[in-house]
């Protein structure tokens, strides 16, 4: 299990609630149903592992990629 701070994870949730707000004023359902979907697993206990390898997501990193799945390494991986 993955550990944020009450402060962590009050933050990522206030930073995806603003951003489906505004999505919610366009036409991008893609990226409104990634951020609901981070939104669902924020205080699930394996929020912030990545879910290829496993590993740990930085906070910094989930801060910048407020709906991330996978870590960085995953990630470039994919691309």
């Amino acid at each position: 299990m993955h550990y944020f701070t009450i402060e962590q994870r009050e933050t990522l949730q206030t930073l995806l609630e603003a951003r489906a707000r505004v999505l919610r004023g366009t036409p991008d359902d893609a990226e409104l149903c990634d951020v609901e979907a981070a939104l669902r697993r924020l205080h699930g206990a394996d929020f912030g592992l990545c879910a290829d390898c496993g590993a740990e997501i930085p906070y910094a990193y989930l801060q910048a990629h407020l709906f991330a799945q996978r870590c960085a390494a995953c990630e470039a991986k994919r691309a």
